[in-house]
């Protein structure tokens, strides 16, 4: 292959792992959102069963 296209390629490839460590990031994110959400679920829960 041309180095040129090899640099090509490598910047792609840097590229793309950037994105991929963004994805699992906001996949943590998302977890952790959906964990608090579910405990405040549960708390409302609770305050309205004590009503």
């Amino acid at each position: 292959m041309k180095k040129d296209t090899v640099l090509k390629l490598a910047k792609i490839a840097g590229a793309i792992q950037m994105i991929e460590n963004v994805l699992t990031g906001q996949r943590k994110l998302c977890a952790q959102l959906e964990a608090q959400l579910n405990r405040l679920q549960e708390q409302r829960e609770n305050l309205e069963g004590g009503n």
